[in-house]
């Protein structure tokens, strides 16, 4: 849905300018850093904040462009799983806002894209909760404790 010439609300702005912040501010706190999985989180969320700069709010990067363009590069050589345990998950960690869906990976602007965010996960982590509390059920029973 492209939200061009709609209405922002405050919320969606503090979500726009604290997305953009946290991004700048991670650039900021590791410029000038030699460490070749740095540099390539660098590249990560330059990308992200150049495509979200440039009037492409709502769109999402799919993995395989930005593997691409990370691997270009030459700091490392990524996978998919390498990407997003080495680079996307540690960004995350430090704080940058990072959204994600079966779409891609892009810097969200608005409450819809937290909300949307969060449904995305909360999809993959309520059916694993429930594969853990099988398990530990089975153990208690197996083992007569609680």
């Amino acid at each position: 849905m492209d939200t061009e010439g709609m209405a922002v609300d405050a919320q969606d702005e503090a979500v726009t300018a604290a997305a953009q912040l946290r991004a700048r501010d991670y650039l900021e706190r590791h410029a000038g850093s030699e460490d070749p999985v740095i540099r390539s989180r660098m590249v990560l969320v330059e990308y992200l904040l150049m495509v979200f700069t440039y009037n492409y709010r709502t769109r999402f990067i799919h993995t395989y462009e930005l593997l691409q363009h990370l691997n270009s590069y030459k700091y490392e050589s990524y996978t998919e799983h390498r990407f997003r345990s080495l680079v996307v998950g540690p960004v995350r960690d430090e704080g940058v806002l990072i959204v994600s869906s079966s779409a891609g990976y892009k810097l969200p602007c608005s409450t819809r894209d937290i909300f949307n965010f969060f449904n995305y996960y909360n999809q993959q982590i309520q059916p694993m909760l429930g594969r853990l509390a099988q398990c530990h059920r089975a153990l208690e029973l197996a083992t007569g404790e609680s």
